[in-house]
């Protein structure tokens, strides 16, 4: 029975580096790859002339906040290299964000723009003050430059501060708004599956989880009462929101609650989202182990292994057959 444990813990890693592979978002995916080669044209093309435009800008303002060149202000920000630069971009947002010269789109824009520059620049704190300012806060609660800012933080390993940001958003997100293409109208996602990903990576990584310690038993596990009670509290909130988990977040999630000795929250989270069914039935496998339900285990393994004579690209039972046949 161990000879067959350790086989299927060293088979089921590859299934999870399938969703637990990216710890953090790429740059693609943040579109700060566009932003890093849009400034450094911009940088080529103007550097000095950063001054000039600076001075063309508080002119402006100084006369009519309607006479802002948006190109300005946009030029500004791809120049800008320093928290000054930063700052004098940021008063200049807050003259024009009251006013109707702008649209809400073409701030959210510029306010976005300004939260890529702080991220590169390694500011994101200065990102971090947009939730207390009523003039930026609207543009970045719950929004994908809030996405950006807890990027930012799992990059930094601010565990922490990312799980209370997220925690100063809750009431923030709207049952009118939906992230979902869910075709059944009753159900809305009113909480973005990235920010979900964000979250459930904070909490794994909080109690320092390795995968692959995990599924082999490798490492004493000690219950972190903190990560579990945050756990709970997420749950709760996503029935609240009407909101799921994407595969990720599942898999990261089922990995902390295997990791601190709660097996039945990791089965609930199985059987509670979505999954296909291969993954589906390897961390059920996974599961039911770690409560000590051995003969239910085999049922699911025998289960799976069948799969692969299913005509179905859906069903390849690509994991479990590999161990039977080992």
């Amino acid at each position: 029975m161990n000879s067959f444990l350790k086989v299927l813990v060293r088979r089921n890693v590859q299934a999870f580096s399938i969703v637990c592979q990216r710890s953090v978002f790429d740059d693609r995916f943040l579109k700060l790859d566009i932003f890093k080669q849009e400034r450094e044209k911009t940088r080529q093309k103007y550097s000095n002339t950063k001054e000039s435009v600076e001075k063309a800008v508080s002119y402006q303002l100084s006369k009519s906040v309607t006479n802002v060149n948006l190109s300005n202000i946009r030029k500004l920000i791809r120049l800008a290299s320093t928290p000054n630069d930063v700052y004098f971009i940021i008063k200049t947002l807050k003259k024009i964000i009251p006013t109707s010269v702008l649209s809400p789109n073409e701030i959210r824009g510029l306010v976005l723009q300004v939260i890529r520059l702080v991220y590169i620049l390694d500011h994101i704190d200065i990102a971090i003050s947009f939730y207390d300012d009523a003039d930026f806060a609207p543009y970045v609660i719950g929004g994908y430059g809030s996405l950006l800012i807890m990027n930012k933080l799992l990059i930094n390993k601010e565990y922490e501060r990312l799980i209370d940001l997220f925690d100063r958003q809750l009431d923030k997100y709207s049952s009118d708004i939906s992230f979902s293409i869910n075709s059944n109208e009753n159900f809305r996602q009113t909480i973005p599956f990235d920010q979900l990903d964000c979250v459930s990576e904070a909490l794994l990584n909080m109690v320092n989880i390795d995968i692959l310690e995990v599924l082999s038993r490798r490492k004493n596990q000690t219950n972190s009462k903190e990560s579990m009670e945050k756990l709970k509290f997420l749950l709760k909130i996503l029935d609240e929101k009407n909101s799921n988990l994407g595969r990720r977040s599942v898999a990261r999630l089922f990995l902390l609650s295997i990791n601190q000795n709660e097996p039945i929250i990791a089965l609930n989270l199985v059987h509670k989202f979505t999954f296909s069914i291969d993954l589906r039935l390897n961390l059920e496998i996974i599961a039911l182990c770690n409560l000590g339900k051995l003969s239910n285990a085999f049922i699911l393994a025998d289960e799976m292994f069948n799969l692969i004579s299913v005509p179905s690209d859906k069903y390849t039972g690509k994991f479990l057959p590999l161990v039977v046949s080992s």
